[in-house]
């Protein structure tokens, strides 16, 4: 599979992802202390995602799904 979907599949079963040491080494691409996000910018992205994830819950008229998600988001703004 190509890398980004299996990231994605990973992230969405919540899975651990494992690289080969020598792909980093060669493919990877070094950032500096500084270019690394923040916590509040980390959690902001997540929360951008969830939000993204309950409009489309809300629109399906999943509100189960939708509750879940929006409790989510609410713990992570506390976190901030």
């Amino acid at each position: 599979s190509r890398p980004s979907d299996s990231i994605a599949l990973a992230v969405r079963a919540k899975c651990p992802i494992y690289i080969d040491e020598g792909v980093v080494d060669e493919a990877g691409i070094p950032i500096s202390k500084e270019e690394t996000p923040g916590k509040a910018d980390q959690i902001g992205s997540q929360i951008s995602v969830l939000q993204k994830q309950l409009d489309k819950a809300v629109e399906l008229e999943q509100y189960e799904e939708a509750a879940t998600l929006r409790d989510k988001i609410n713990d992570l703004k506390h976190k901030l």
